[in-house]
């Protein structure tokens, strides 16, 4: 699995798409159903830097089925990552719904953390909330001239972040 990652960040597509494979297989093998959804939000996330728009949304679809509500961080980064594939897809719609509800099922996990402070620590794992998936998406809105629904999506991030 890191060894496609890597050759995703240098662009090397189709290394990246066997190695992610093979890792797949293998843990399919191993029988590690846990590790199932990361692989597929790692090929999701490959799909969206190869421009397959359809594959990414299947993907997500198949990630989202194993993470849970109290994973309301990677549930988000999913959401974000199915509103750019409806971007790749030329559905900024459908990408303002998916961006909706992945902040209502993070504003959900959030409120169910029993303290302030706990809630102040789970959103400081930006690498989670801060996805380039959730701002190219909102620029692919704006750019529709859905320029109000992304300013709204775009400050309800900005708000979460201030809140905490």
């Amino acid at each position: 699995r890191g060894l496609a990652i890597s050759a995703a960040l240098e662009r090397d597509w189709p290394t990246a798409q066997t190695l992610l494979d093979s890792a797949t297989t293998l843990f399919v093998r191993a029988g590690g159903p846990a590790w199932r959804y990361t692989l597929h939000e790692d090929q999701a996330t490959l799909a969206l830097r190869r421009g397959d728009g359809a594959r990414a949304a299947r993907e997500v679809d198949s990630a989202l089925v194993g993470f849970l509500p109290s994973q309301g961080a990677v549930r988000y980064r999913l959401f974000a990552a199915r509103a750019e594939a409806h971007v790749l897809q030329g559905d900024t719609a459908a990408a303002a719904r998916a961006l909706a509800q992945g902040a209502a099922a993070l504003d959900a996990w959030r409120a169910e953390l029993p303290t302030e402070r706990l809630r102040a620590l789970a959103f400081q794992a930006r690498a989670d909330f801060e996805t380039p998936s959730a701002e190219r998406a909102i620029a692919a809105i704006a750019a529709s001239g859905r320029v109000a629904e992304a300013f709204a999506l775009a400050e309800g991030r900005r708000a979460r972040a201030l809140r905490d």
